[in-house]
Formats: structure tokens, sequence, C-alpha cells
């Protein structure tokens, strides 16, 4: 990573414009995604990890060529003048299903708890700057990968206390139930409330109805108006950098036409746009201020 003293963007908004949550991909069109989110605006990406087809994962090995692929694909952004990029890795949460379906359950689970250690080792070297995405499955399953699931949330929880990190959380849409759950394990794990970050997040800002857990809420435009008045959240678009599947999620340049659109429409201010994504991210995720300049 960068040093933040070597960062100077030039915002066309006169803000920072940061997405929260995309994947890139090699396959997909990747650094041109890249140079697009710039000239729509766009300042600071969150490059998170997911599977890559290209490397299978049935042992460690695996998840440790996966998250070094991330890492890069984050420098690799960070080389695009006017950008900053920061990494994100941790095993996916749907990957315990699929080692599951190779191996016993239990061995599933240990690998995924290994793959959690790498994360906070590569957070504590400085390569990534939260755990994640990791979780549990947004569909229905058996009751025996549900819990050993929260499990594997626990331990990433008690690993990004011990990190001083953040971690990303991955699991069904939000309820009052699901916050109270995430709430719950993090205090279990010691780890503060606000530096569990729900991603695609509904509109939720108000900590007496998702307990403490910070919202990474998804940039659709239907989404902006239950943001009013709260700068307690960030935007992303879980971007998808998947040529097969093009638009699945929401496209690279979609943030930045919504800070536009904010700022045009008199409800946020820049001071409003810069305590969202410049401030919040240097407290959630303990960047220095420098890589906001």
């Amino acid at each position: 990573m960068n040093s933040g003293s070597e960062f100077r963007a030039q915002p066309p908004f006169g803000v920072p414009v940061v997405d929260n949550h995309v994947h890139l991909d090699p396959s997909g069109p990747c650094m041109e995604a890249v140079k697009d989110f710039k000239r729509s605006g766009g300042t600071h990406l969150v490059v998170v990890n997911k599977p890559y087809h290209d490397i299978p994962v049935s042992d460690l090995e695996g998840f440790k060529q996966t998250f070094r692929r991330t890492v890069e694909l984050s420098n690799r952004a960070s080389s695009v003048e006017g950008i900053m990029a920061f990494a994100v890795v941790g095993p996916y949460p749907v990957e315990l299903i699929r080692l599951a379906e190779k191996m016993s359950l239990n061995d599933a689970e240990q690998l995924m708890l290994d793959a959690m250690e790498l994360a906070a080792e590569m957070v504590s070297d400085g390569q990534a700057i939260a755990i994640g995405e990791v979780g549990r499955p947004h569909f229905p399953v058996s009751e025996d990968i549900w819990a050993a699931s929260n499990r594997i949330i626990e331990r990433g929880m008690s690993l990004a206390k011990g990190a001083d990190c953040p971690v990303v959380i991955h699991c069904e849409t939000a309820t009052e139930q699901t916050w109270k759950d995430l709430a719950s394990m993090g205090d279990g794990s010691g780890l503060p409330r606000k530096r569990i970050i729900k991603h695609f997040s509904p509109p939720v800002v108000d900590e007496s109805i998702n307990s403490g857990i910070f919202p990474s809420v998804m940039a659709n435009r239907k989404n902006i108006p239950a943001l009013e008045g709260s700068t307690r959240f960030f935007l992303e678009t879980d971007y998808l950098d998947d040529p097969g599947r093009p638009g699945a999620v929401l496209g690279i340049k979609t943030v930045p036409k919504r800070v536009g659109e904010m700022l045009s429409g008199g409800k946020f201010s820049r001071d409003d746009i810069r305590e969202i994504m410049a401030d919040n991210f240097c407290k959630i995720y303990g960047v220095e201020e420098g890589y906001f300049k």
C-alpha cells in the first residue's frame, strides 16, 4: 500500500468518492472498469476478495492464491492515476458448502478457520484493511452449515479484534434479528459493533434498529431518501467484474453518479459527503487521513 502522504486526487465533486465494495477479476473489464470509475468522479475503491474461477480452493494454498490475487488487483487499481484502492480478504461464506462436498463438514470448517487466520495475518502485515467478506450463506441451508457458519463468523470477529480491523459481513438480507445476531457475536468477541460492516445493507442507519452495526448501503437511487439526515453509512455497488454476468449487481459508475445527485439535490452538503466518504472510512477502517487529501 502506498504511503497516504503520497496520494493526491483531483475529485470533480471536490470531495472523495468511495465505493466501499467492489470485486475485480482479470477475466473481466478490470482496470478499464477502474478507469471508468475514475472518469465518473470516483477516487477510492475497496476491492473485496471473491472466488476466482481459475483458482480452485480445496486447501489453504488455494485460499492463499485467492487472497494474493485480491491484493494484487487492489494494487493495480491504485496504479491508476487519481485512484486509491484498499484490499479486503477473507474466506467467502459459500465456500464452506463447496468444501463440505469434497470433505467432511468438520474439515471444511477448519479450513475456513485457517483461511480466516491467514486473512488476519495479511491485515496485520498491511496488505489488507479488513477481513471479509465473511459470514453465512444468504439462502436457506442445513442447520449444520448454519451453525458452522456462525462459528466461523465469531472466529473472524475475534481475529478482527486482534488485528484491530473491521470485519465485512456477507449474510442474509438484514432484519432486526440479523442486526441483533451480529451485534451479539461482536459483543462476545470483543469487536466494537461499529467495526462490523454489513455489506449489501438496506438503508437502515438508526442505531436503535441496526444495533450499532455499520451499514454499507447499496447505492440504489431508491435508497438515498432513507439516508437523508444521517452520515453514518458507506455506499457500495457490489460491482461484479464478470463479463458473463454484465449488470448483475450495480455498475462501477453508480457511486459517483449517486454522489453527484446527493449534492445537486441539496439534501447533502460537501461536508456531509466528506464525512460519509472519508471521515467514516478513517474511523472504521483505521486508515490514515492522508489517503483522503
